[in-house]
């Protein structure tokens, strides 16, 4: 970088330069370290193996391609969702709430199984993690995994035990 002021006389006349360079090449360097780094950090971030998102006042502010698996939803209709709509009830929404957000305002995290609804009504397992990523307690990481078809082969292998207990 050359930063550079000119000199003249009184009659606008040049006289003389003066000049000061400075080397940014480091910060250069820098910011291409920057840029990679967000440029990984998204790729980690938007996989369709795990859900995640982030809640702003119980509302996604952000949702990756996961979530957009679990639940159906394409993603502009995440941003401003309110969370209640993943529920199955008003009664659930509000039970997590209660069981949730002292945890994380507590410092500590969130991990439950719950039953949520999909874009097209059908209900799915999930295994739920939260986060806190802000002191205020308003900001959250949600971390969503579909075990659907785990909670499907348990409650098949009940049935299974619960026949041949009858039988037997």
């Amino acid at each position: 970088l050359v930063s550079a002021q000119a000199v003249l006389n009184a009659k606008g006349e040049f006289l003389l330069s003066n000049s000061v360079m400075h080397d940014i090449s480091e910060l250069h360097r820098s910011q291409d370290l920057l840029r990679e780094t967000a440029r990984l950090q998204a790729l980690m971030l938007d996989t369709e193996l795990l859900g995640m998102a982030r809640l702003k006042g119980r509302q996604v502010v952000w949702a990756n391609r996961g979530m957009e698996r679990i639940f159906g939803y394409a993603n502009p209709e995440w941003h401003g969702m309110p969370t209640r709509q993943l529920h199955v009830d008003d009664e659930a929404y509000e039970a997590l709430a209660h069981t949730a957000y002292p945890d994380l305002r507590a410092g500590r995290g969130y991990r439950a199984q719950l039953p949520l609804r999909r874009k097209d009504g059908s209900v799915c397992w999930a295994d739920v993690g939260a986060a806190l990523l802000a002191a205020d307690g308003d900001d959250v990481m949600l971390f969503v995994v579909d075990i659907s078809a785990l909670k499907a082969a348990e409650a098949t292998r009940l049935r299974e035990i619960e026949l041949r207990s009858q039988n037997e």
